[in-house]
């Protein structure tokens, strides 16, 4: 319900999009980063696009400039599928 809020969707809009994405600086991952967007800005979305472009790209491409964005981080205790992407040790403080 608080993404619905946030992305302004209603039930008949309620599929999302959910990217996670490995920031790296200097060659090592430093930011496990999650995004959300409606499915119905570009219904037709595949992994393989995605691995081909950025999705700003393809949004661009299709008409779509996004005029804004709400971030939101917290702290977390990474768990052991996080910690392992940015080659921590699980139970490692992040924010997310």
């Amino acid at each position: 319900p608080d993404l619905m809020k946030v992305l302004e969707l209603n039930s008949a809009d309620k599929s999302v999009y959910r990217f996670t994405r490995i920031r790296n600086v200097d060659d090592a991952p430093l930011i496990l980063e999650t995004s959300f967007y409606p499915q119905y800005i570009y219904p037709k979305l595949t992994r393989e696009l995605l691995r081909t472009h950025s999705f700003y790209s393809l949004l661009y491409e299709a008409g779509i400039a996004p005029a804004s964005a709400v971030d939101s981080y917290e702290a977390v205790i990474l768990g052991r599928e996080e910690a392992e992407i940015l080659k921590c040790r699980p139970g490692s403080c992040a924010f997310s």
